[in-house]
């Protein structure tokens, strides 16, 4: 399985431009290995969405590190909405009136049982909406299912 990336793109903020790839955290130097400050180190450290680089045909490629901001990384669930891959932090407007569902819904990673899980608020304690939609899985049956934003955006927005 191949793992997918996104991340807003630190070179220009006011654009807010996704970039996506693989991620990788970067130090751009050793660290000494005694009395070395690790506030430092972690501002020091690059958050970085890495992808291959533009050419024309038969040209040799490059391969480009973009730097992003760590808040804003999040890794592909897999799930393809309206030809949109679903993301971790992505904000979904789920209509089901069989199980009374009319609201938006946060994407979240739950580490412990290894899924993408759903719910109403971004706090990852808060209990997922229900037991027959709990994970991203569970919504192939849905009368109305759209991609309605994301964390990142609706942060700025605040």
């Amino acid at each position: 399985m191949e793992f997918l990336y996104r991340g807003i793109d630190k070179r220009d903020p006011k654009k807010a431009q996704w970039v996506t790839g693989s991620y990788h955290q970067h130090l751009p130097y050793t660290p000494y290995p005694i009395g070395g400050d690790p506030n430092k180190i972690k501002e020091d450290t690059q958050h970085l969405i890495i992808s291959d680089g533009f050419s024309d045909w038969g040209l040799p490629r490059s391969v480009q590190a973009i730097e992003v901001y760590p808040e804003s990384v999040s890794i592909s669930t897999g799930f393809v909405l309206n030809n949109h891959m679903v993301y971790e932090g992505d904000i979904l407007y789920i209509l089901n009136t069989e199980l009374a569902i009319d609201d938006e819904f946060f994407v979240y990673w739950d580490k412990d049982e290894y899924a993408f899980k759903l719910t109403t608020t971004f706090e990852k304690n808060v209990p997922v909406i229900n037991t027959y939609l709990s994970t991203i899985n569970d919504m192939k049956n849905i009368e109305l299912l759209k991609l309605v934003g994301n964390v990142w955006e609706r942060n700025l927005e605040e």
